[in-house]
């Protein structure tokens, strides 16, 4: 798959330029011998901030140094932060002569590191520094742009080196980071076949086969990813590069991230307004992905002569009242999140006509989700062995925010999940309420 190009069932032509993915103990070492296979020249721009740089970059530096590969560290200060601004800023700062960018950090380096790559037209290799989050081979960068995080479309790097021996010695936090990040997939991949049901949008199998085939092998082994057992560590960091790579088979990040990640997103603008730091990506993508594996399972067990006829067609009104809640409690991005709401639900007909058309396929929606469908209990358990939060509390969110998250977080972006078929149907706030 790494590096090759095919025609697929779903009749997409899938294409990986990721070459090679590395995941072995002191794969840092081999950071030189992998610029020689991918035929690199040209000077290295190092990207860290200043915790990864000394927990790889000045590694890295240093086997680059010895190789004769001449080497420009940048390290950022403080705890740098995925905004655009900044992502432009490290983008200015390549010099001329870089033949390439190598990210020594998690999430936040390895999307700066991968919008400058993409903004100077040259290729990027990731180091990754924590098994915590499944963008290291993804072909997107999040970042914040006008208050909103967003995914913006990047180049994939050519190679991925994931060193066991500093992966293990990671941040517990961060490691358990990674398993809530990769235990949304089943949600996730049943909101993509919604959007396929409701929205037209093209679905392919392919991606969610290849996490669910690496699944049994990091699940099984919760307890011990919680003990930093290498070779549990391998099995995740495994799952959550392959989780990239899915991406960029669907050619977006519906594969990878759903309503649990919409609800986490809600979580982040709303923790500086409420004076709290906000925990780890995925450590709030595990508990919203509880939250809803319990919102499919009442869809499940809901019925479609039960659906209310009057509250389908006030969808238009109703959508206008949440709007406004989550603008009031997200100010910092409310011309964003409007610009996102007026996208996704287009005209008052239209949306009209897509509440009518979700109550007329009620059926066939439960039916083809199923087969995607973990029960919140499982994970929950999953999370749990591993030590990982598994509630809002764990989060340090009182329940008023998880609810608000729960019942808004659909308008935040243009991205169709079981949120807004919940909220169609006249369901997702009495669900959100019985799931806090």
């Amino acid at each position: 798959m790494l590096g090759s190009r095919w025609q697929c069932p779903c009749g997409a032509t899938h294409e990986v330029p990721v070459r090679e993915v590395i995941i072995e103990a002191g794969a840092v070492a081999q950071v030189a011998g992998v610029m020689r296979r991918l035929r690199l020249v040209g000077s290295v721009f190092l990207l860290a901030d200043e915790v990864t740089q000394g927990v790889a970059g000045e590694r890295v530096a240093s086997i680059l140094g010895n190789a004769g590969i001449k080497v420009h560290a940048h390290v950022l200060s403080g705890r740098p932060k995925a905004e655009y601004s900044l992502a432009e800023g490290v983008a200015q700062a390549v010099p001329g002569n870089a033949g390439a960018i190598i990210s020594c950090g998690s999430g936040t380096i390895t999307d700066l590191g991968k919008w400058a790559a993409f903004r100077r037209g040259i290729p990027q290799i990731a180091v990754a520094t924590a098994p915590s989050m499944n963008g290291y081979a993804s072909g997107i960068a999040a970042l914040t742009r006008d208050g909103l995080k967003s995914t913006e479309p990047v180049t994939p790097p050519l190679a991925v080196i994931a060193d066991l021996e500093v992966l293990a010695a990671a941040p517990i936090a961060m490691i358990r980071s990674g398993l809530g990040d990769i235990m949304s997939k089943p949600v996730c991949n049943a909101d993509w076949r919604l959007a396929s049901i409701v929205r037209g949008e093209r679905f392919c199998i392919r991606p969610f086969e290849l996490i669910r085939d690496l699944e049994e092998v990091y699940a099984g082994q919760a307890r011990l990813i919680g003990q930093r057992d290498p070779r549990a560590i391998a099995a995740l960091t495994e799952a959550l590069i392959y989780a990239g790579i899915s991406m960029v088979i669907a050619g977006s990040s519906q594969p990878a991230s759903g309503g649990e990640h919409l609800i986490a997103h809600f979580l982040d603008m709303r923790a500086p307004i409420e004076g709290r730091a906000p925990d780890f990506h995925g450590a709030q993508v595990g508990v919203a992905t509880i939250a809803t594996a319990q919102l499919y399972e009442r869809l499940l067990a809901t019925r479609a002569s039960d659906l209310d006829a009057k509250a389908i067609a006030t969808v238009w009104e109703r959508g206008d009242i949440a709007l406004a809640r989550c603008c009031e409690l997200l100010p910092q991005a409310a011309g964003a999140i409007r610009d996102a709401f007026a996208r996704k639900r287009g005209s008052r007909d239209a949306a009209v006509a897509e509440a009518l058309l979700i109550a007329s396929r009620w059926d066939e929606i439960k039916d083809a989700v199923a087969p995607f469908l973990k029960p919140a209990s499982e994970l929950r358990a999953i999370l749990a062995a591993a030590g990982a939060k598994t509630s809002y509390k764990d989060l340090g969110v009182s329940a008023e925010t998880f609810r608000d998250a729960l019942a808004l977080s659909f308008c935040v972006r243009n991205r169709f999940t079981v949120l807004d078929v919940a909220f169609a149907a006249g369901l997702l706030q009495p669900w959100a309420d019985a799931v806090i």
